[in-house]
Parts: structure tokens; C-alpha cells; sequence
């Protein structure tokens, strides 16, 4: 019996070793680390998700602000257009969930960003909701926050060095907001470290054909992997991307390898546990969306 339990534990080590090997053959983390530092890119990398989404209302400057107390390589954003054509981060298609638009406008709630002007979106009330769905994080700080746009987020990272990650919200809906985008960049005289991220292609198109030296990455997730195939995703988009963005269901060894072995980067969303971050890393990520960046300051710094 002792004998049986012992050319078990054996096999068992065995295959742990072979499993820990192949991980590396197919996904080595040297590839990911050499196309970060071509980028300038801190490796890992820490992108905090609209801020400090767990803690804070998401995408909100109080958020952002906190995400700067954790050493976060980047501020990450999703950018809207409103009706006067003002650019502003947000990150839902309309305001139900994060705002007492109910209360302001009960048959509006569930209109787009682009039926408002930003002067009747700075009416809106942006931060209360997380005091009553977060009650063990609530503050009182957050009632009353408002809305802000990239103008003021350009600002904030550029006080603290900060990059900035941004990503077109549904730009079909905004056609030309890519040069819009970065007409105010220019304008703030933005220098810091920038990543252009969308789910759609065609946007990091324009992205590309306006200003090609700024890295693009395309977001990919669950549902257009599994009726598209993530390799073929790939194969249709590395030349015209710097980085992917997979979903952290995707986040597994052959995924990863093959996307380096394309020249992509790869950061991961959004992920919030240790246990993953660790995992993940292993699996050769370059970086991380995280909702929680004190975990990976912790972990990375």
C-alpha cells in the first residue's frame, strides 16, 4: 500500500513538473516582457479600471484620484460623446445604473449619453448609488459627484505622471470621435504614456490612420471569442494592433503564447483576486484591468 502511494505521489509530481514546463514552452513570459519594454510599458502593468471602481464610484475623479495613492500605471476610461459634442468619461450607454437620472428625468433614464447636453448631464448625481448598493464602502464624500470629461482626466494624469488607457464607448455612435479625441490631447499637450483600447476594430483603425506611433489595443470578449475563435480574432487584427485586451476567461497559456508570438501585448480584464493575478502572471499577462490595483501594487511593486 505504502508503495502504491508513493509511485503516486510520484506520478503526481511528475505531471505538476510537465504541466509547469509546458506552461512555459507554450507561453514564455520573456516575449510578453520584451514587447512591454519596447513600449516603455512597467511590466507587469497595473491599469486601474474607471479608478478605484471597488472603493469609489467608477469613473468618477474621486476614483481616479485614489487609483493614484496605489501606484497605478495607467488610468483607464471610457469615453463618450455628449450632444454639444463635449467629450466625457463613462462608461454605460445610458444612465440608469450609476445615476439618479430616475429622479430627474424618470422617462430619460435609459436614453443615450448623446441625447443630453453636458451641462444637463452635470445635473446628474453620479456617486450616491454606490453609498447604497456598497453600504460597508459608502462615504459621504461621494453624494453629489458629477460627471467629468477627458479634459479634466488629461489634467489629473498629467499633475501625477500617470498614463492614460482610453477606450471608445460604442463609437459607432460617435462617428469621428477618435479625432476628437485626439484633437484634446494635443491641446492639453498630453506627453504621458497612452494606449487607445476598443472592442471595435474599425475605431482602432482610425486610431491608427490619425496617430500610428500610439499603441492600440483591441478588447476581446467571451461571446466574440467563442463565435469567432480567438486565434482567428487575432490573425484578423494583429497588423493593425499593438496589444489585445482578452477577457480573463481567456487569460490561458495557448491564448497568451500566441498572441506574443503575434507581437501583442496582453492585459487582462478585469480581474480582482490575487489567487488569478498570480495565475494569470504566470500564464505569461503583461498586465492587468483591476477594479482593486492595491492588490496587484502589493503583489508586482
Amino acid at each position: 500500500m505504502k508503495k502504491i502511494i508513493s509511485l503516486l505521489s510520484l506520478s503526481l509530481l511528475v505531471l505538476f513538473i510537465i504541466l509547469i514546463l509546458a506552461v512555459k514552452i507554450i507561453s514564455p513570459g520573456r516575449i510578453g516582457q520584451q514587447l512591454s519594454k519596447d513600449l516603455n510599458f512597467p511590466h507587469p502593468t497595473i491599469i486601474a479600471h474607471r479608478g478605484v471602481s471597488y472603493e469609489a464610484p467608477e469613473s468618477t475623479m474621486m476614483a481616479y484620484e485614489l487609483a493614484i495613492t496605489y501606484s497605478v500605471d495607467f488610468l483607464e476610461a471610457d469615453l463618450q460623446r455628449t450632444k454639444d459634442g463635449v467629450i466625457i468619461v463613462f462608461h454605460d450607454d445610458d444612465l440608469k445604473r450609476t445615476s439618479n437620472a430616475s429622479d430627474l428625468w424618470p422617462e430619460k433614464e435609459t436614453y443615450a449619453i448623446s441625447d443630453f447636453t453636458f451641462d444637463e448631464l452635470q445635473q446628474l448625481d453620479i456617486g450616491s448609488w454606490f453609498n447604497l448598493q456598497y453600504p460597508e464602502r459608502s462615504n459621504p464624500l461621494y453624494e453629489g459627484l458629477s460627471i467629468i470629461t477627458l479634459h479634466e482626466l488629461i489634467e489629473l494624469a498629467q499633475q501625477h505622471h500617470i498614463g492614460l488607457y482610453l477606450e471608445t464607448k460604442s463609437p459607432d455612435k460617435y462617428p469621428g470621435i477618435e479625432q476628437d479625441i485626439i484633437d484634446i490631447l494635443h491641446q492639453n499637450q498630453f506627453e504621458g504614456l497612452l494606449v487607445f483600447q476598443s472592442f471595435s476594430l474599425e475605431s482602432l483603425k482610425a486610431f491608427k490612420s490619425i496617430q500610428p506611433d500610439t499603441p492600440r489595443v483591441l478588447l476581446i470578449n467571451r461571446d466574440r471569442a467563442q463565435a469567432e475563435g480567438f486565434k482567428n480574432i487575432i490573425d484578423e487584427s494583429y497588423t493593425l494592433i499593438t496589444g489585445v485586451g482578452p477577457v480573463g476567461y481567456l487569460g490561458l497559456p495557448h491564448n497568451i503564447g500566441y498572441a506574443h508570438r503575434k507581437g501583442l501585448i496582453v492585459h487582462l480584464y478585469t480581474i480582482n483576486d490575487t489567487l488569478q493575478m498570480r495565475l494569470f502572471r504566470y500564464f505569461g499577462a503583461d498586465g492587468f484591468f483591476t477594479d482593486k490595483p492595491a492588490l496587484a501594487n502589493d503583489l508586482f511593486r
